[in-house]
């Protein structure tokens, strides 16, 4: 996509759905694959902020285009709510829009709300949504603070106290353990383990034989 060929990469996502039967192995084996590598070579000063932007939003289009698999692929309804956003300051939100999708698949009512949310209007919502479990992520190390400020927040509510809160993100994996000082539940660092982690913090029993996806690409929330 070096010369914005989107419909071409589109075409050899659709070409793969023809050929894999799970969605979510594209999604982790190539989306995400891409945006650590973008990433990278942005951090490397190999690509510009403007080729950056371009790329991400490539993109989060390629996986709005799929919504309609993304249906197809969900389970039944499991009556589990969860809240997805990233935390006020950041403006990198396709980790957490592909988070949601994979909640979607996974039989969740999934409310997603992008980023850079307020405490007072996330709390707002929140209230609003009676969700089982709050997912923030954070991309940046300087909004850490934000994500820490947002959780008590959401603890010091006595409504949403029973409400579990997962954290993750780039911003988090330098420090092991950091998710705990945040105040959170949990984490993790792939789309595939933050399904399996809320199912551990909710104390769901759900068993899948086709979750094993074998070996994939990182992602973070």
């Amino acid at each position: 996509m070096k010369r914005g060929e989107r419909d071409a990469a589109f075409r050899i996502v659709s070409n793969a759905l023809e050929s894999e039967s799970d969605i979510r192995k594209i999604y982790m084996d190539v989306f995400s694959a891409s945006l650590y590598e973008i990433g990278r070579l942005w951090a490397a000063g190999g690509m510009s902020v403007a080729e950056e932007h371009y790329f991400t939003e490539s993109t989060q289009l390629l996986t709005s285009r799929l919504h309609e698999q993304i249906v197809s692929a969900a389970r039944p309804k499991r009556g589990l709510r969860c809240a997805i956003f990233a935390v006020y300051g950041e403006n990198h939100v396709i980790g957490a829009r592909m988070i949601s999708d994979f909640f979607d698949m996974d039989g969740w009512d999934v409310y997603y709300m992008r980023g850079n949310l307020s405490i007072r209007h996330a709390k707002s919502a929140l209230l609003d949504q009676a969700a089982n479990l709050l997912v923030l992520s954070v991309t940046l190390v300087e909004n850490l603070g934000a994500a820490e400020d947002l959780i008590h927040a959401v603890r010091s509510e006595r409504s949403l106290r029973s409400m579990r809160i997962m954290v993750g993100g780039q911003a988090l994996k330098s420090v092991p353990f950091l998710w705990k000082e945040l105040g959170a539940d949990g984490t993790a660092t792939d789309a595939v383990a933050a399904v399996a982690e809320a199912d551990r913090l909710l104390d769901v029993q759900h068993v899948d034989t086709d979750r094993a996806l074998g070996p994939v690409s990182g992602s973070s929330l």
